[in-house]
């Protein structure tokens, strides 16, 4: 199945003549691999203050994620930095936390690597930008240039090279 951002800026189903269109490319699982939340690790700082209350510290996730059998988590950690200072620690961190999300391509024998290059706008140093390079082993390669990737807002990030 093919995701793309439909006129409200979120990924949906892309939908042809004859129903759902198919991606032969990794392309849409790398979307789904880093533009959604990775539960939190329970020593990760979370990017908001927490209020005293008697329910657990949302770490966000999938619920899913019980049901691998390896134990793997979807999604990326990327939400931890949406209030992080511009700084050489947090662009660090975002590609970690791509690199993290995307690995599962390189563990089942899809890519044999992955590139990953976060960098700040040369004119709003407060936009961090990650190109993702996947080598893909058997099939069509793609990259995916994600901008602004600190903001809420998927419409503004997604660029597909």
């Amino acid at each position: 199945m093919r995701m793309i951002l439909n006129e409200n800026g979120l990924l949906d189903f892309d939908f042809g003549a004859t129903g759902i269109r198919q991606d032969l490319t990794l392309e849409t699982a790398y979307l789904l691999s880093v533009l959604t939340d990775r539960r939190a690790d329970v020593d990760d700082e979370l990017p908001f203050p927490e209020e005293p209350s008697l329910l657990p510290p949302d770490r966000r996730g999938y619920v899913g994620d019980i049901l691998d059998e390896k134990g793997r988590l979807i999604g990326s950690k990327l939400w931890l930095l949406s209030r992080e200072i511009t700084s050489e620690k947090t662009r660090r961190r975002a590609e970690r936390y791509v690199r993290e999300s995307v690995q599962w391509a390189i563990d089942d024998g899809y890519v044999s690597e992955n590139t990953i290059n976060a960098f700040y706008d040369r004119e709003n140093h407060q936009c961090l930008n990650i190109l993702v390079e996947p080598v893909v082993i058997d099939g069509i390669g793609f990259k995916l240039n994600l901008t602004n990737v600190l903001t809420p807002n998927v419409n503004e990030v997604l660029n597909v090279i």
